[in-house]
């Protein structure tokens, strides 16, 4: 049952004066009966018709449905009277242009969360009753008004709501359509109650039940009157319960499936306009995703650049050091500088450059290896592991390692022996693989992964010096005519241990002459021997890559720990570290002081390492991973000088300046760059939110229908953010292309 109880509606006018469409209308409906509203224009028969679907509100009074009063309704309870309860049919059909005939029929099953069989097996029945069961794939454009009409009412039909509410439905049909709808309109009477709007007194005479009159705002005639006595005493009778046709109806709520199939259909009804709305919004898109590739680009760049400046630059911490801070501190002068009137040139004495002795233990050694690995690219700890290397050669037997701080007449001379051109290779790997090409190679790498293979390093010319050459023992022609890759993997070096190298004599343990063939030779082929070969040439990539390796012969970690603990575990190593007195090699005492200002025990620990017996690395590598940790990598290590003031560590840091220089200058791109994407993500915004707002405009009355279908206001934004997704989402699929 449905009652209007002294229903008042004003409007307000833009001026602030208000207007009464409605003053005080009451009215009981009957639960089935075809009721008809007459009356002139603005008399307030649609306010009437949209109050009672609930499509507006009414200011005062109250409309009661099934004996409850709708006063304390929400937006959502609404949503559900329409959809479950109401049933629409408009002047001018309100068909979906972009649906398809079932689905607009469809569209209020959706909503009430219908599965698909059904909704489509529902709508199909509908359609039938309105003789439309061979159209169900045609667009609204493909039909007559007469069946566009009939397709709005099977729409109302297909929910089995309990009202239907008809606003002019044969105003814009000629009289012999107009009579089969209203022929339709008349059979749905019999069980449910309809309440049509029109102008037309004479189809309302022939086919309506009951007439009210409105006028100005009031009802002034009633031909078949309702009274609250007899409402009353309907509601006391027994009544059958409504059948739903099996309708398994839900809470009235569009899902995001829903909305993006709807979208779907709308964008791709239009094509054209689709793609260049996405075009424009890409232009926005476009600029971000350029600024992002140009920012991507950069900090590649400048990260290479980094990695570049820091790769010869690590910092480092080795037994003998330089003041480098000392040496770039600004001097503090009392004169002025760039005289114009100075007449001579004052003296001073220059500081000499300051030498510092760092003492590296293991303490310190584990210090630095508990160093978070996220700071740092490397961290290499080098030993001067002392390596007994034999080759031979053209001239017979040749051996590569010399007596003496080789180290220093290196400096002065060039590389001279085993020591000067070989080095261990980069823990990680990949620094290595990134930055070098494999020339040639007879193992899966060409790089050292045991102990017995070597890696040569030549320059970006595919040369290597004559003195390495030298130094490796390696034979060349006197025009320095091509080495092949080849003949260089060919040639084989034997690593001597030290009981095999050192021979005892009863005195002291004696190493072979390195004039004697025949010893040499003996040594070389000792089956305890280990054979070291070349397995790998490598290369730089190109001048933007990291130089990394020094020219020469590159080994793994494996064969300096294989020597160290040869050295040590060695019976001429053993003799050593039990004496304290006497170089077992020389036979020479230690002294108080020697000759080079070396203590006693200064002497021993020298002895120990002429034999390879080597506790603790000779000199620490460490390589930031990027500009920014090296502050870090720094605090951390100042942290242990404040900490062991007895044992302060001096590093040698020589990039600090550029480096501050290049973080400002990243600092400066970083922030030009997050500008750009600031105006573009603006621009792209506005034009997406445009174009929704144009589509929301364009779209009122389709609206409109899914309102009167019960859709929610936050289906409807749903709808539109779903069409806003999509056209986004080809914005920036074309933006990226």
């Amino acid at each position: 049952m449905l009652q209007l109880k002294n229903i008042i509606k004003d409007y307000k006018l833009g001026d602030g004066s208000v207007q009464q469409a409605l003053k005080g209308i009451s009215i009981n409906f009957r639960q089935n009966e075809f009721v008809s509203i007459l009356g002139p224009s603005g008399c307030g028969k649609t306010t009437t018709l949209n109050i009672v679907g609930g499509l507006d509100h009414y200011t005062s009074g109250d409309l009661i449905i099934n004996n409850k009063s709708t006063k304390s309704f929400k937006d959502k309870d609404w949503d559900d009277y329409r959809n479950k309860s109401i049933g629409f049919v408009f002047q001018s059909y309100n068909l979906i242009p972009h649906q398809n005939v079932v689905n607009n029929v469809a569209m209020g099953l959706t909503l009430a969360g219908v599965k698909k069989a059904e909704r489509i097996r529902l709508a199909k029945a509908a359609l039938e009753k309105v003789g439309l069961g061979n159209s169900l794939k045609k667009k609204p454009n493909q039909l007559s008004g007469g069946q566009m009409q009939r397709v709005a009412i099977a729409r109302a039909l297909v929910g089995n709501p309990d009202i239907i509410l008809a606003d002019e439905p044969t105003g814009a049909l000629d009289s012999e359509t107009g009579v089969q709808v209203m022929e339709i309109l008349k059979q749905v009477a019999k069980d449910k109650l309809v309440i049509m709007v029109t102008h037309n007194a004479e189809l309302a005479q022939k086919y309506s039940t009951r007439i009210i009159s409105i006028l100005d705002g009031k009802l002034v005639d009633d031909t078949n009157p309702y009274s609250d006595e007899a409402l009353e005493k309907d509601q006391a009778k027994p009544t059958a319960p409504v059948i739903q046709d099996n309708v398994k109806k839900k809470k009235v709520a569009m899902g995001l499936g829903t909305a993006f199939a709807l979208s779907g259909k709308t964008l791709r009804e239009k094509k054209g306009r689709t793609f260049i709305t996405a075009l424009a919004g890409s232009i926005g898109i476009f600029a971000i995703t350029l600024i992002l590739a140009i920012s991507a680009g950069m900090n590649d760049y400048i990260a290479n650049v980094q990695k570049t400046a820091l790769s010869n630059s690590a910092i480092k911490i080795s037994e003998t050091a330089y003041d480098i801070d000392g040496m770039m501190t600004v001097e503090k002068v009392n004169l002025p500088e760039y005289p114009r009137d100075a007449n001579g040139v004052y003296p001073h004495i220059a500081d000499a450059q300051k030498e510092i002795h760092n003492q590296i233990t293991n303490e310190f050694v584990a210090y630095v290896q508990n160093l978070n690995a996220n700071l740092v690219t490397t961290v290499e700890y080098n030993y001067a592991a002392k390596m007994n290397i034999i080759t031979k050669n053209d001239a017979g037997y040749k051996l590569l390692t010399t007596k003496g701080n080789s180290a220093l007449i290196s400096a002065l001379a060039g590389p001279t022996s085993w020591y000067d051109v070989s080095s261990q290779i980069l823990s990680k790997r990949d620094l290595i693989t990134d930055n070098y090409d494999v020339l040639y190679k007879t193992t899966e790498t060409g790089l050292p992964t045991n102990r017995h293979e070597l890696t040569l390093v030549v320059d970006k010319y595919n040369r290597i010096s004559t003195a390495t050459l030298n130094a490796l023992g390696i034979d060349y022609t006197s025009d320095l005519a091509e080495l092949s890759y080849e003949t260089l993997t060919q040639k084989v070096f034997k690593l001597i241990p030290n009981d095999t190298f050192y021979t005892y004599d009863g005195v002291k343990y004696v190493q072979p002459d390195k004039d004697n063939n025949e010893a040499l030779a003996a040594k070389f082929n000792d089956t305890h021997a280990e054979t070291l070969q070349i397995v790998g040439i490598v290369r730089l990539k190109n001048d933007d890559a990291i130089g990394w390796l020094p020219q020469g012969v590159i080994y793994s970690s494996e064969l300096t720990d294989y020597v160290l603990k040869d050295a040590e575990e060695s019976l001429v190593g053993q003799a050593q570290i039990a004496d304290h007195d006497r170089d077992v090699v020389t036979n020479n005492a230690f002294t108080n002081v020697d000759m080079l200002g070396r203590t006693k025990e200064e002497q021993y620990q020298a002895a120990l390492k002429n034999l390879g017996i080597i506790k603790v690395p000779t000199s620490i590598s460490i390589y930031p991973a990027d500009i920014n940790t090296k502050d870090e990598i720094l605090a951390y290590l100042d942290a242990w000088n404040a900490e062991h003031l007895d044992n302060k560590i001096t590093y040698q840091d020589i990039s600090q300046v550029f480096i501050n220089m290049l973080g400002e200058m990243i600092n400066i791109v970083s922030y030009v760059l997050i500008g750009f994407c600031a105006i573009s993500l603006v621009v792209s915004t506005v034009m997406i939110s445009v174009t929704t707002y144009t589509s929301v405009v364009e779209r009122t009355k389709e609206i409109g229908v899914l309102r009167s279908l019960g859709a929610r206001k936050k289906d409807i934004s749903r709808i539109f953010n779903a069409e806003t997704i999509m056209i986004g989402g080809l914005a920036g699929l074309l933006g990226v292309v």
